[in-house]
């Protein structure tokens, strides 16, 4: 999988899935990257649905919590 601007055409093969953007405006450079990263997450989602899988519950109950519940904070009173 390719993702950028100016995608070489000899970088691209036969089995390789090419998602070309358009360059980026003065200071949205970040904007590229995010790019890369939904298009690489929406990849794996489809993915995944494919296989038969459920990517909201990845573990389908294989993984459990090792800590019990525990409070993240206390409140305080007067604080």
């Amino acid at each position: 999988m390719l993702v950028g601007t100016k995608i070489a055409t000899d970088a691209v093969g036969p089995h390789t899935l090419a998602v070309e953007l358009p360059e980026p405006v003065d200071g949205a450079g970040g904007l590229l990257m995010l790019a890369d990263v939904v298009v690489g997450q929406l990849l794996a989602f489809f993915h995944c649905l494919k296989l038969g899988q459920k990517p909201d519950t990845p573990s389908q109950g294989v993984l459990t919590r090792v800590v019990e519940h525990f409070p993240i904070h206390q409140d305080r009173e007067g604080a």
